[in-house]
């Protein structure tokens, strides 16, 4: 069970588009963080959280968080 996260420049982010950011995998590590160090100041992106099951199923999906990088 875990996340993955993913990024885009356009909203409404579509998984089979979007750069991958980071995964967590909540079974093999005690903390919580994905870093994503590849922005660009003054671009805004879009971001999207998928939870996976031990299957590596994603039933559950965020809603995009909007950020723009400075």
């Amino acid at each position: 069970m875990g996340i993955k996260l993913y990024r885009s420049t356009s909203p409404n982010v579509s998984t089979s588009t979007a750069t991958l950011v980071g995964t967590y995998n909540t079974s093999s590590a005690s903390g919580y963080s994905i870093i994503d160090s590849t922005v660009e100041g003054g671009v805004t992106y879009y971001y999207r959280a998928l939870v996976f099951n031990t299957a590596g199923d994603s039933p559950l999906s965020s809603s995009d968080v909007v950020v723009i990088a400075t």
